[in-house]
């Protein structure tokens, strides 16, 4: 909690909260990730909306643990820096670009 703020339960000393979410800080080169907190929300769109594909349809989800998600794509250089490889195909587009070509497997192993 920061300045009266309750960001879903920053209670690490190396979280902070911006705009009610939990921050975690690390070296500059690792990124910035948003706590997520555990909870229960509504997936999908309403069947009013315009443009609705049929596999939206409304259900609850819910989060039992709260997890951190990094709050941009994962660049080539960041992946080649941990894994040791770079499948994206535009690898021309450099170490800032975000990776791609990467399978679920791979994924998880990141």
């Amino acid at each position: 909690m920061v300045s009266g703020v309750d960001c879903g339960g920053c209670s690490n000393p190396d979280e902070s909260c911006t705009a009610n979410q939990c921050v975690l800080s690390l070296p500059a080169s690792a990124g910035i990730y948003v706590r997520i907190p555990a909870g229960t929300f509504t997936m999908g769109s309403p069947s009013s909306e315009s443009g609705r594909g049929s596999d939206e349809e409304q259900h609850s989800v819910t989060i039992r643990t709260a997890f951190w998600l990094k709050a941009t794509e994962v660049t080539q250089g960041e992946w080649r820096a941990l894994m040791s490889t770079n499948p994206s195909t535009f690898k021309e587009c450099g170490d800032r670009c975000p990776v791609e070509q990467v399978s679920w497997h791979d994924a998880v192993s990141y």
